[in-house]
């Protein structure tokens, strides 16, 4: 059976335009959001520098010390966290910038595609016993092929072991 490309192309442009569609409805609360808070966050070089200072400190407890060590790579983590989201929003306002004029390319060739064609007549008039025996024809051919390949394995092993009964090698 033969599926139009029109058929299989409908369900994806559908939801990229019901995404896009969801994407600028959502626009105007975004653009509303509050900004980040007014404090400032530490730069990871800030955060490098204090993690080697308590490294280097003797005066401090083992304990601490670790306690100490594990918040500042924690709080890297993080900060390498917010700049991922922050290029992840970046790239989702970008996004909201394009998808009007991309969704409506892609529909456009939707509607713009070609009618689905239609099954060829021969294929359609066979009968169950005629795709059998065309079946059949074909899996007997493929096991003549997999005869042919184990024969042609066969005589190269056997070309590969000669020199070694020879004493050749």
């Amino acid at each position: 059976m033969i599926i139009s490309v029109h058929y299989l192309w409908y369900p994806f442009v559908s939801r990229i335009a019901v995404f896009f569609c969801v994407l600028l409805l959502a626009a105007p609360v975004l653009a509303d959001a509050p900004a980040a808070s007014a404090t400032t966050l530490p730069t990871t070089a800030q955060l490098t520098a204090k993690l080697t200072e308590v490294q280097a400190a003797t005066g401090l407890d083992e304990t601490v010390k670790a306690s100490l060590i594990e918040q500042y790579r924690r709080a890297q983590s993080n900060l390498e966290d917010i700049n991922n989201f922050n290029a992840k929003a970046a790239d989702f306002t970008e996004s909201l910038k394009t998808a009007p004029p991309a969704t409506a390319l892609l529909l456009k060739q939707l509607k713009n595609a070609p009618a689905p064609t239609a099954v060829d007549p021969t294929l359609a008039q066979l009968t169950a016993a005629d795709i059998n025996q065309r079946l059949s024809q074909v899996l007997a051919d493929v096991a003549q092929q997999e005869t042919n390949l184990s024969e042609f394995e066969k005589q190269i092993n056997s070309s590969v072991e000669r020199p070694a009964q020879c004493g050749c090698v």
